[in-house]
């Protein structure tokens, strides 16, 4: 079987992107697995990170009989984000620009590295990508279709982050929407119905998680946190107006963060805007569901570790090559309503 010249610089931009992971976390190899054992058996740092189970499952049962799990763990899926990312900007873009845009990506992703990286986050970027190219207007002609794929990442990634909501809102913002513009009044209440019960029963399974499975953590970091026993996420906005106000004169090490932050944000309302400007329900509801998943990591990720951003590299570039290609022909990404009685 002959694979394309293409798939063979993907895989060689992979290695290279790998080997400045090693560089950097090499060293760090056993924290990093043993962080990820201790929530399987419940004792991880913080009650926030004991529903993300979905990652550390797959590195100890899929990967633990290697010499080396994590860098195999992280091999291939860094390796299954790029190739899912060559195959959405391919549809964007074609050609030889689709690797360009996967080189930044990967750049970009590179300068966020800070002093963690965590499994979760790895799997994480796959899905984001995946949802990206399921929001998108112009990827699928069946626009006023209710899209079974959200739920089917919806359900991975509940296990894997509590980011998985924010799918569930992109279902209901979408519905909203239809309802409003009268683009499918019975495909708008599905949609507003399926994004309230995922969010019901993710926000409820996270719940039970946390609260079943935390039994205590390391002594010197966390104990028993009761600090977040009701609510267990951190809600740190105050450290972070001090990292804006700090941060930004300290050079890029210490800057990465609140930039990066400020790009996402004016990125996906950008994307929001847009969607209401063209009434496009999907395009729209992505913009706004990712909106709120950025201006969330202000209020609970501590902006001095940007790896949080670093999450969001894979599909916040494919928003911007998107935005590129089709910032010629604006009047393409319009909305299709469907035919036959609207109710």
């Amino acid at each position: 079987m002959r694979i394309e010249r293409g798939w063979w610089a993907v895989g060689a931009f992979t290695l290279v992107q790998f080997g400045f992971w090693m560089r950097e976390y090499g060293p760090h190899l056993a924290f990093l697995t043993d962080y990820a054992l201790r929530i399987l058996h419940g004792h991880p740092d913080w009650r926030a990170v004991q529903s993300r189970l979905l990652a550390p499952f797959i590195l100890i049962y899929g990967f633990g009989w290697l010499p080396a799990p994590l860098a195999t763990f992280t091999l291939v899926f860094i390796a299954l984000c790029n190739a899912l990312f060559y195959l959405v900007v391919r549809e964007i873009v074609g050609g030889a620009a689709a690797l360009l845009w996967l080189v930044v990506y990967i750049a970009l992703w590179l300068l966020l590295f800070c002093k963690l990286s965590y499994c979760f986050d790895l799997i994480e970027m796959s899905v984001l990508v995946c949802f990206f190219r399921q929001a998108m207007p112009k990827f699928d002609a069946r626009d006023c279709v209710f899209d079974r794929n959200v739920v089917y990442l919806f359900l991975i990634q509940l296990l894997n982050r509590e980011s998985a909501l924010f799918l569930a809102a992109y279902l209901g913002f979408s519905g909203a929407l239809r309802l409003v513009w009268n683009q499918g009044r019975s495909l708008g209440w599905r949609e507003i119905g399926a994004g309230v019960a995922l969010f019901v029963v993710g926000a409820s399974v996270i719940e039970f998680l946390r609260k079943t499975l935390f039994l205590i953590g390391p002594m010197a970091r966390g104990g028993l946190d009761l600090r977040h026993r009701n609510f267990e996420n951190f809600i740190i906005y105050h450290k972070n107006l001090v990292f804006f106000g700090v941060d930004l004169h300290r050079g890029w090490s210490a800057a990465k963060g609140p930039i990066s932050l400020v790009v996402l944000v004016a990125l996906h309302l950008l994307l929001l805007g847009l969607g209401l400007m063209r009434r496009n329900a999907k395009l729209a509801a992505y913009g706004a569901a990712m909106s709120l998943y950025s201006i969330a990591i202000f209020f609970t990720a501590e902006l001095l570790e940007p790896r949080v951003m670093q999450i969001l590299v894979p599909s916040s570039v494919l928003a911007i090559a998107w935005l590129v290609a089709k910032g010629r022909s604006m009047p393409e990404i319009g909305i299709e309503i469907p035919r036959g009685n609207p109710s």
